[in-house]
């Protein structure tokens, strides 16, 4: 089959990583994958396949999405389109439909919608809310990644669960790192920036969904008690703010925040936990991805993902959400806790790249 992606670019994100993988696995598996960006820029065009084709529609503005989109859909033919994020997925979808474009189009959404919709848009939640109800139903397939976002999403477009298609992020690659290659001591003292006992580790963009502030202020809480520090990698919006609070704590010696990096792999193999302290998730693409390499994890207990990933705290810890304190007494527990590293990695398994793949393409055959 012929399978085009669309979406905005391929800068650091967790929907970026997983059309990355999505893409390079479809080349593995004998089809042709193309990627339509509507801008070709981000870290993550380093790590497609080169077979993978990637065009691009030069639209630096959305509102000019739908005009671009069109004679590209008029022009290039597919046998399935996959729609990537809110709004844009409900603008594909309208587009495609007055393109006339014979392909069968998917739309792919990541997060919990309803959390999305109202904690990111100053527009009325039901007007947003029968766009998108509106819509995904002209859509061929409509698939979300966690059980807790098929019922969300259910919900924001009152129909039945077993209209939408729950297909997990195709995430971790094979093979596995393996168990010398966790605590590399130069790289953590050079990360880390000392030679403190623990490192904990965070990603995530920074903006206000993941709540690191959150995460700023309990390790605040347990910094005279605890030999450690903190790095946050990412990049985004709160960026200042998390700086200002840091300062204001006399932690810019303790809690360091590099930017975003391409490959969370070396950090994530360095680190003792893995701190996730999110308002609302889809999935978690970082979490399975340190469960891959053996790292223990603690997120905060919010919709969907972590529960799912983590089964309730069989894989890892959960702590209610905006907690402070309990989120820093939880990171002494988890540091004291021993996690076995051939368990952690098992569960990663779930969430291979080409089992996932395998189920999109049982999908498209059925349209």
């Amino acid at each position: 089959m012929h399978i085009v992606q669309i979406l905005p670019d391929l800068r650091i994100g967790g929907a970026e990583f997983v059309a990355v993988n999505l893409a390079n696995e479809l080349i593995k598996l004998g089809h042709e994958s193309e990627i339509w960006l509507f801008e070709k820029k981000g870290a993550y065009l380093n790590n497609l396949d080169p077979r993978v084709c990637v065009r691009s529609l030069n639209c630096r503005r959305v509102r000019f999405l739908p005009l671009k989109l069109f004679f590209f859909l008029r022009k290039f033919s597919a046998d399935q389109l996959i729609a990537h994020m809110w709004p844009y997925t409900s603008l594909i979808t309208l587009t495609w439909l007055f393109s006339r474009n014979k392909a069968k189009l998917t739309v792919l959404e990541q997060v919990s919608v309803s959390d999305y919709l109202k904690k990111e848009f100053n527009y009325s939640f039901w007007i947003l809310k029968m766009i998108i109800s509106i819509s995904h139903r002209l859509a061929t397939n409509v698939v979300t990644i966690s059980r807790g976002t098929v019922r969300d999403l259910s919900k924001v477009m009152n129909i039945k669960e077993d209209k939408i298609k729950l297909i997990n992020n195709p995430i971790v690659n094979l093979p596995l790192p393996s168990k010398e290659m966790r605590g590399d001591h130069s790289f953590r003292e050079n990360v880390w920036g000392t030679k403190a006992k623990y490192c904990l580790l965070s990603i995530g963009t920074l903006k206000p969904q993941k709540n690191q502030i959150l995460l700023v202020e309990a390790f605040a809480n347990i910094a005279n008690d605890l030999d450690a520090n903190l790095v946050i990698l990412g990049d985004g919006s709160e960026r200042g703010v998390l700086e200002k609070r840091i300062a204001e704590l006399n932690l810019t010696n303790r809690i360091f925040l590099p930017g975003g990096k391409p490959n969370p792999y070396p950090y994530l193999l360095a680190a003792d936990l893995f701190i996730m302290s999110s308002d609302y998730e889809g999935l978690t693409t970082i979490i399975v991805q340190s469960l891959s390499c053996g790292t223990p994890v603690l997120s905060t207990d919010c919709p969907h993902g972590p529960y799912e990933i983590l089964c309730n705290g069989k894989y890892g810890t959960l702590v209610p959400m905006n907690n402070s304190y309990l989120l820093g007494k939880e990171i002494l527990n988890s540091l004291s806790r021993k996690w076995d590293f051939d368990f952690l990695q098992k569960r990663s398994l779930d969430f291979s790249s080409k089992k996932q793949t395998l189920k999109y393409l049982d999908l498209f055959e059925c349209n």
